[in-house]
């Protein structure tokens, strides 16, 4: 199952913005998009290209990206994985998100280098 909740609040979080603040942006109500970030109601058509359109990427696919939801993919995957991978990477650099490896190798490099 694919956690678009979590997602959209991360994406809030990233951007410094409370949850009314995100809810003005997107042009819907606070209570809405705190019942879609708890996962209580799902996304109509509308509210989510207004999402879509105010975080600037698709947050469907970014949190099946997330999620790694392997159950839904055809059988033979590896090539379909990749692509995951590789959007998932291509998100996170475009939301300015850092990488867990990556994060571990600029602190090596601070280490050896301070």
């Amino acid at each position: 199952m694919v956690d678009i909740g979590s997602t959209i609040r991360k994406l809030r979080l990233a951007r410094g913005w409370s949850l009314r603040a995100a809810a003005r942006e997107c042009n819907i109500s606070c209570g809405l998009l705190s019942l879609i970030e708890n996962d209580k109601v799902g996304l109509s058509d509308r509210t989510q290209m207004k999402l879509d359109w105010t975080f600037g990427v698709d947050v469907y696919v970014l949190a099946w990206c997330h999620s790694c939801d392997t159950g839904n993919l055809p059988s033979g995957r590896g090539g379909t994985m990749r692509a995951r991978t590789q959007l998932l990477v291509a998100f996170r650099r475009q939301l300015g998100w850092t990488m867990p490896h990556e994060k571990r190798r600029e602190a090596r490099k601070a280490e050896r280098d301070g």
